[in-house]
């Protein structure tokens, strides 16, 4: 064998049977490498061979066939100035010459000829000399392969092995179990292959799937592989900014925030979308590609490209710098009739979607109606305070104008969150309701929101999904209340 192959083997033999062995003494120590109970059947090997050429090579290889490559082979690159004529060969001819290269193979020269194996042991033939011989003829295959045969006795003696390719799955797979530990599940199968696309370096890379699905966690995690580069986490959100930049703390990625940190490399880098257009970040942006280590840019809550011109602007900017990197676009509500809009909006042809199916099994939607605003803000309060006594936890309450916020937090006795406001609000809130606009709906990861109030018409089902989304999590049971005047104008299914 090669001399790399054959140090495998002897570790193999050496350290990992036996290991094997003395983890579990019932197994049977059976003298073939493989561990079968018997030599593998022609048959057997006939699928093998059969199965990884077509793999390998795109041609499927029979053992027949093999052999025959074999011998060709060996008589064209390896045996050294040999002639061969196969004209007088007598099967009776006890004289017949039997070349070394044919009896290492297990047949004689007459077989060999025939282009036919002989599966007989020839072991009561070896000889230290014929060992010898089979040895210098196994060198010079291991030359014509451009294999060292064995170790160069002028260095020093050295068993590390050159890294055998890991697929992208087992690197998932293993870090998953190293960061994350060996109890980790994935939230659902779409949250896995969107992890292993986005390492992979899928792109354009689409990624619909629900609140609370993991798609932020996806991403960190391609973020923490081995050999990653940077990554530039574009958000609408500040809040959301503030959530990513403490989950990257406490993995323990390198992360910087642009606007807040100093400019510079890191394994992370988030923006607010108004700070992209700024000339430090194009200008590292440049200089990461320049060098080879910018892995990706992804965009979150993509869909606010479609609904939002200032969100669309600043994406617009990003789209300019024109790097040849993966894009990766997330999102947890953008229906299939869409899909061609976000396309030409985000100038790709046929990016890749990875689409999970937006629903909540363990939340529970009730629609109730009042004649007035004072009947609605009534029943708003004893909905929050039956669901309180009967669960706990937090109380999320939408309305779509901020003085409609101040009202209801000042009713509620609570606080109250939207745009211009202190992210600290959130931070601080651990129980009880929370009133606020829609800025809160997209994004922002809230633990323990037991339910979920509209206060009024939403101003749409995209804007709906999002805002139900902040309940229910991590598998909690919920619940979604539309509080609505008795007379409502139907509002646009979409937007």
């Amino acid at each position: 064998m090669p001399y790399r192959l054959s140090v495998l083997m002897g570790i193999y033999l050496r350290d990992v049977i036996p290991f094997r062995c003395m983890m579990d003494p019932s197994t049977l120590s059976w003298p073939y490498i493989f561990g079968d109970e018997k030599p593998w059947s022609t048959e057997k090997l006939t699928d093998i061979i059969k199965r990884q050429t077509q793999r390998h090579m795109g041609v499927s290889i029979t053992n027949r066939d093999f052999r025959q490559i074999i011998v060709a082979i060996d008589r064209r690159h390896v045996r050294p100035g040999q002639t061969h004529d196969d004209e007088d060969d007598d099967d009776d001819d006890e004289g017949e010459f039997n070349h070394p290269h044919d009896q290492m193979t297990a047949h004689s020269t007459h077989v060999a000829s025939n282009w036919y194996g002989q599966l007989s042991d020839a072991t009561h033939s070896f000889t230290p000399e014929s060992l010898d011989m089979f040895r210098d003829i196994s060198c010079r295959w291991h030359r014509w392969l451009g294999f060292a045969s064995r170790m160069d006795d002028s260095v020093e003696f050295d068993v590390t092995m050159e890294e055998i390719p890991v697929s992208i799955e087992e690197q998932v797979h293993k870090l998953t179990r190293e960061k994350y530990g060996v109890t980790f599940q994935w939230k659902c199968q779409e949250q896995k292959e969107l992890a292993i696309e986005i390492a992979r370096g899928t792109t354009p890379l689409v990624g619909v799937l629900p609140t609370g699905s993991g798609k932020t966690e996806a991403v960190l995690m391609a973020t923490m592989l081995p050999n990653a580069k940077s990554t530039v986490f574009v958000t609408p959100l500040r809040s959301l900014a503030d959530e990513i930049y403490a989950s990257c703390k406490k993995r323990g990625i390198d992360v910087i925030r642009v606007g807040k940190d100093t400019i510079r490399r890191a394994r992370m880098i988030i923006v607010v979308t108004e700070s992209v257009q700024s000339s430090s970040l194009l200008k590292l942006l440049d200089s990461l590609h320049a060098d080879d280590c910018l892995d990706r840019i992804v965009v979150d809550e993509v869909h606010m490209l479609l609904k939002d011109k200032s969100y669309r602007k600043h994406i617009d900017s990003v789209k300019e710098i024109g790097l040849p990197v993966q894009f990766v676009y997330l999102t947890a509500t953008l229906p299939p009739c869409d899909e061609a809009k976000l396309e030409d909006e985000i100038i790709f042809d046929k990016p890749k979607y990875i689409r999970g199916l937006i629903k909540k099994p363990n939340v529970q939607y009730a629609v109730r109606t009042c004649g007035t605003e004072k009947e609605r803000h009534t029943m708003l309060k004893s909905l929050i305070d039956q669901a309180h006594a009967s669960h706990g936890g937090k109380a999320l309450v939408f309305c779509k104008a901020t003085k409609e916020c101040d009202n209801l937090a000042r009713f509620l006795s609570c606080k109250a969150y939207y745009a211009g406001q202190d992210t600290s609000i959130l931070q601080e809130w651990n129980d009880g309701p929370l009133v606020a606009s829609s800025i809160i709906g997209a994004g922002v990861n809230l633990d323990n929101i037991r339910g979920v109030y509209h206060v009024g018409v939403p101003y749409g089902a995209m804007d709906f999904e999002q805002q139900v989304g902040r309940g229910g999590r991590n598998g909690k049971n919920g619940t979604v209340f539309l509080i609505l005047m008795k007379q409502v104008k139907p509002f646009n299914p979409v937007y």
